[in-house]
């Protein structure tokens, strides 16, 4: 709190504190001046001399000094006693020339109040040189003390005897006022002397304050401040609390008023949860301070959990906490992990504990779901096996306890026979194979199991409930053991082989290179009794040919097309056959053929087609055919040309050779000096 000191002198005080300004010390003077501007005489006054009054004022201190000393002399007016004469001296003045009577009474500390002195009025016998006469008055009238009232500005000097002055007092003055202001100030105010402001940084020093006193008289005022101590609260501005929990708020140390914004006057209140409070504390001296406080509530992960509530007789389940990770996890007043298994039905509750201290918590249930019990009687064809046995089923992973009893009876079937036959084959050893499984005696339903054999892998097991119903199965290739038993006990074992199919033997040319335009039959050689279907599909995916041995073409560009072959057993087969077209210089596209040289395999030589005589073609621009032989089968050279563009015709010694197959050899001369010699087999069919 500011405070302002104002330039006139007086005693201030404030809200929080009281400052004065004490000890004036009286350094500031007043000059006291005199004039006495009239006379009275009353009766009883002594008038001897004929032509007017004399007589002779004195002032001293009461140290004897002389302050004044003047003689009224032949005061003609004076003639004979009356009451209440008043002589006027400034129009009658004195005969001896007094200057209207005036005189200096002295100077005097500012704050003086009053001063005595002696005062003596009295006759002469004409010891001034003026007075002519001599005193006709009482020596001994007068005598005494007297005191001015230096606040008054007139006053009377009244000697008790017939006469007394009247006076008016006049004062000047000058020097200065100390003044000590030693005060007590709260901690944050401040006070502000002649523009200077004063606080606990700036707690000394000396202002002076022109003219500060009535009078004119300046004011030195040395200042020494004392502050109080702060006012401590000690009440965290903000606050991160947990969500409902209780936070008292109160300041360490004790005050004399308390006013909270919530209206409150107590010293401490009790906040729950996150808000906004303000706080204003006066203390014993008066001096006050104000806080703000702001909590907040702490941000909490929804606390949630993961786990089934229900689990099976006799088993468990295990509840985790999602997510989010926690300093403490207390299941059922019990601290843990962050999951926790369960085996009983219960109402259980979970506590957690983040970083932040801030504890939430989760009611939660478990059911243990009762186990399912069937009781059930049945006959059976084992005298060893009559009793009650149990059995444990599972329905949607929980266990189902049947309790049977068996009876033995004559009555019963006691046969069953189980049959099963492989009605598609694996394709490969990865692939998969079908079975079907049937009874062709005993009573229905019957259950079977069927394993690996010897006895391994479970592959299935099941139970077939009338004489019309075939359960089929994929297996791979392998051997198997199926049993199978009815409700009477009866049981049959078969063991079996699912077999893999035999692979289709079958033999194309897969790359051709023909001439633009010219017809290409492209056949298929293999035993077709075994195969189901064939499809020839261009490379647009469409089918060209199906079920066709030999696919007739007359390309125009270089051609790609995909063989499917699907034997009776449900095997496919596929192959890619590339048609490449040969320039009219022989050779055929560089960039469609992987081999430097193209050899037909098979021609027709006495037929009527285009294909009626051997040629081979250089398709690597990088290599050159050297000279190249048909040999027969018993190793004698039949044909020879060193010359590219021969063809032969299928002939030797001018008749036509047999069908059969016959052997070609080549030999090649690539740029970089390297020779190559190939030989394949060619089929000659006449």
């Amino acid at each position: 709190m500011r405070s302002i000191l104002p330039i006139h002198h007086i005693v201030r005080c404030f809200f929080l504190s009281i400052w004065c300004i004490p000890h004036l010390s009286a350094q500031c003077n007043k000059t006291v001046s005199v004039a006495i501007h009239s006379i009275n005489f009353v009766d009883g006054c002594e008038f001897d001399e004929s032509n007017g009054l004399d007589a002779v004022l004195e002032i001293r201190d009461n140290l004897g000094n002389e302050i004044y000393l003047s003689e009224f002399e032949n005061l003609s007016q004076v003639r004979n006693p009356q009451d209440s004469f008043i002589i006027d001296l400034n129009v009658n003045p004195n005969s001896c020339g007094n200057q209207g009577l005036t005189f200096e009474l002295g100077v005097f500390p500012s704050d003086q109040p009053r001063a005595d002195f002696r005062v003596d009025i009295f006759d002469r016998d004409n010891i001034f040189p003026c007075a002519p006469f001599f005193a006709l008055l009482d020596d001994d009238h007068g005598g005494g003390t007297f005191s001015f009232d230096l606040n008054a500005s007139t006053g009377v000097i009244d000697m008790g005897s017939c006469i007394s002055f009247n006076y008016n007092m006049e004062f000047d003055f000058d020097g200065t006022v100390d003044s000590m202001l030693t005060e007590f100030l709260c901690y944050n105010d401040d006070l502000i002397i002649g523009g200077e402001t004063f606080d606990r940084n700036n707690p000394i020093g000396q202002v002076l304050l022109p003219s500060a006193l009535v009078g004119g008289c300046d004011t030195i005022v040395d200042v020494n401040l004392t502050f109080r101590p702060p006012i401590i609260l000690n009440i965290p501005v903000t606050t991160t609390v947990c969500p409902l929990d209780t936070v008292v708020l109160e300041p360490m140390m004790s005050f004399s008023e308390y006013i909270w914004n919530t209206g409150a006057r107590s010293s401490s209140i009790v906040s729950i949860g996150g808000g906004d409070y303000s706080l204003t504390v006066t203390d014993n001296y008066g001096c006050q301070d104000s806080i703000d406080i702001m909590i907040f509530d702490y941000p909490l992960d929804e606390l949630s959990l993961s786990g089934d509530t229900t689990f099976c007789y006799g088993g468990e389940t295990t509840i985790a906490v999602d997510d989010f990770l926690y300093e403490m996890y207390i299941w059922d007043g019990v601290e843990g992990e962050s999951k926790q298994n369960y085996n009983s039905s219960g109402n259980y509750n979970l506590a957690v504990i983040d970083a932040q201290g801030c504890r939430q918590e989760l009611d939660f249930s478990i059911i243990e779901e009762e186990q399912d019990t069937f009781y059930m009687s049945r006959s059976t064809c084992d005298q060893n096996a009559v009793g009650v046995i149990d059995s444990i089923v599972y329905d949607a992973g929980c266990e189902i306890l049947y309790l049977i009893e068996q009876i033995l009876s004559p009555d019963v079937d006691c046969n069953i026979e189980v049959v099963v036959e492989q009605i598609r084959y694996p394709c490969e050893e990865t692939g998969l194979g079908q079975i079907t499984i049937s009874m062709i005696d005993g009573s229905l339903p019957f259950d079977f199991w069927l394993w690996s054999y010897p006895r391994g892998v479970t592959f299935a097991g099941s139970n077939i409930s009338n004489s019309s119903e075939e359960y089929k199965i994929e297996l791979p290739q392998g051997n198997y053991e199926i049993e199978a038993w009815n409700d009477n006990g009866a049981m049959s074992s078969v063991i079996f082989e699912v077999e893999q199919a035999p692979e289709l033997q079958y033999d194309i040319e897969t790359e051709h290179a023909v001439i633009s335009e010219q017809p290409l039959d492209i056949e298929l050689f293999t035993d077709f009794a075994e195969v189901s279907e064939v499809l020839w599909i261009d490379e647009l995916g469409d089918t060209i040919c199906r079920d066709c041995q030999v696919l007739n073409l007359i390309p125009s560009e270089r051609m790609d097309y995909e063989l499917i072959i699907t034997d009776i057993y449900g095997c496919m087969y596929r192959e890619l056959i590339r048609v490449t077209l040969l320039s009219d210089g022989g050779t055929a596209d560089l960039d469609t053929l992987s081999n430097p040289i193209f050899i037909p395999n098979i021609f027709s030589p006495g037929s009527s087609d285009l294909n009626n005589e051997l040629k081979v073609y250089v398709t690597n621009g990088n290599v050159q055919m050297s000279n190249y032989k048909i040999y027969d089968r018993w190793g004698s050279v039949i044909y020879v040309t060193t010359d590219i563009n021969d063809a032969w015709d299928g002939t030797y010694e001018g008749k036509m050779v047999a069908s059969g197959v016959y052997v070609l050899c080549i030999e090649l001369t690539y740029n970089d000096g390297r020779i190559e010699r190939r030989c394949e087999d060619l089929m000659v069919a006449n």
